[in-house]
């Protein structure tokens, strides 16, 4: 109580202590509260024309995560549901519905992140990033192409790979460029 005769006013300390006072601080309380939220939901940076969420394995407990899309470089304000799926039959299902969702898979050595964005004429547009790899200048960079839907994921993943490294897909972005330029090195 000394410190606080100390540190406070006569009049803020007969404000604080009156039932106005302590609703007051009860909603500054809120506020302050509200805002450390906000702000642990805030994990998602700017790359390209849209926001992707930064997130390891560990961070996958909130699967209810939203995001702005933007098309063109301009801002939209619509909201998008991100499904963080923990296995394969999730993102399969989403897959195959081409809704928005991220999976990680792979082992200790190679992490692969995979998004689904959007859904488009010829398939799903999807976004690859590994988060762990043995080569450390391809960690975090990003691939986008459109997958066909029309078979499972991983068969998609794998013929969009595979095609990739033969010349007949061409994707964007710097892990993209990674494998063109692995290619004519080979």
């Amino acid at each position: 109580m000394a410190v606080t005769s100390k540190v406070l006013s006569p009049k803020l300390k007969t404000f604080v202590s009156s039932r106005i006072g302590i609703v007051f601080l009860a909603i500054v309380a809120i506020i302050i509260i509200n805002q450390l939220l906000a702000n642990r939901k805030a994990d998602f940076e700017v790359t390209g024309q849209k926001q992707t969420k930064i997130s390891d394995k560990t961070d996958q407990k909130d699967t209810s995560k939203f995001k702005s899309l933007f098309d063109s470089g301009a801002a939209t304000s619509e909201k998008v549901f991100i499904k963080d799926c923990e296995d394969d039959k999730c993102f399969e299902r989403y897959f195959k519905a081409c809704e928005p969702a991220t999976y990680f898979s792979g082992n200790s050595k190679t992490i692969m992140h995979y998004e689904i964005v959007k859904k488009s004429d010829n398939g799903c547009v999807m976004n690859f990033k590994y988060t762990t790899y043995p080569k450390s200048d391809w960690v975090n960079k990003i691939m986008t192409c459109t997958l066909d839907n029309a078979v499972e994921y991983k068969k998609a993943v794998a013929n969009t790979f595979s095609d990739v490294v033969s010349g007949k897909v061409i994707c964007s972005g710097p892990l993209y460029d990674n494998l063109i330029k692995l290619q004519h090195e080979l």
